[in-house]
């Protein structure tokens, strides 16, 4: 495997434990510690996730049925399934409208905005597109009518993401540097997230605010100084973000194919991880943690199967489903 691809698809890999440890965390967001462990996940790895969404859909020029039919329509299913999951089992939190996105399906609908507004700005200079999107994710906060309906906010406010991405180089050029400068980025991530755990851990006022900084859902509440802490949680989510880079190995590791099969993670993880924490242990400190952190990393292996791909690729794949219903015929 090329060593430039090697380079996105170990960085895929490695985002998903952390978004899978960041669910468990955040479900668990009224202990302490894993307020504070999730606080210090989101400052990099929904930025990066984001990014490498934007990055990976640069030969977007022009509106495209494709996205209709690979995003929308799979998260329209997704959302039935989400609400009969919920309905039969009593896990999860699924409901009858399919415009307010379960949990973590927002990122479908998002995608499928960002990938239908990201062709206007093409007809501008880069910087002052960059520029607008910024404005108007700013902007976006302060209009109390985007809340979590259709995921309307949570998009534009991270729209500029997605835009630095869409407009980014070949980044696994830019990030193969020496030992030095992959140990400074790693000190300085270090020393950032465990500023954001510190404060959070002892200060639940200040920590649930950090939270809904890094993973805003509402706007602002008609008050600046939230304004300007999305802004900082904005530009911090960039720099934890770019330091992340320079930690992903560039050339092949065991899990390295295990990278192309991240969105078959994201789309089912919730289902194991609500059924963990329901029917797992009773929520300690030690344990809690333990668990969550190793069944991340079994998660993410398992959903990473051919055999899950195989299985679940009619939903996510609408064409592939056509296909199989033609070649019955």
């Amino acid at each position: 495997m090329k060593e430039r691809q090697a380079f996105y698809d170990n960085l895929k890999f490695i985002l998903m434990i952390f978004v899978v440890f960041g669910h468990f965390a955040f479900e668990y967001r009224n202990e302490k510690l894993m307020i504070a462990i999730c606080n210090a996940i989101y400052t990099f790895h929904m930025p990066v996730f984001i990014f490498v969404s934007g990055y990976f859909s640069r030969n977007i020029k022009v509106q495209r049925w494709a996205d209709v039919i690979q995003l929308l329509i799979p998260y329209l299913l997704l959302e039935i399934v989400h609400w009969g999951f919920t309905k039969f089992t009593h896990l999860g939190y699924g409901n009858k409208s399919l415009l307010t996105p379960t949990y973590h399906n927002w990122y479908l609908l998002s995608l499928f905005y960002w990938r239908m507004l990201i062709p206007f700005f093409n007809k501008m200079n880069k910087n002052l597109a960059l520029a607008l999107i910024f404005t108007l994710s700013i902007g976006a906060g302060w209009l109390p009518q985007l809340t979590d309906f259709a995921a309307a906010y949570r998009s534009l406010y991270f729209f500029p993401v997605f835009a630095f991405g869409y407009y980014a180089q070949d980044i696994s050029q830019y990030t193969k540097v020496s030992l030095v400068v992959k140990f400074t980025a790693l000190f300085f991530l270090l020393a950032f997230t465990f500023l954001i755990f510190y404060v959070s851990y002892f200060d639940m006022e200040k920590a649930e605010k950090l939270l809904y900084a890094y993973a805003p859902m509402y706007g602002y509440y008609g008050e600046s100084d939230n304004m300007l802490l999305r802004i900082a949680a904005m530009i911090s989510g960039f720099g934890c973000g770019f330091l992340f880079l320079f930690l992903v190995p560039h050339k092949t590791t065991f899990f390295t194919r295990m990278g192309t099969k991240t969105l078959y993670v994201y789309v089912f993880h919730m289902f194991i991880v609500w059924a963990i924490i329901r029917y797992g242990l009773s929520y300690s400190p030690f344990s809690s943690l333990l668990i969550s952190g190793i069944s991340s990393l079994l998660i993410t292996y398992a959903l990473s199967l051919d055999i899950v791909s195989r299985t679940f690729r009619p939903v996510l794949d609408p064409k592939h489903l056509i296909s199989l219903i033609r070649n019955r015929k």
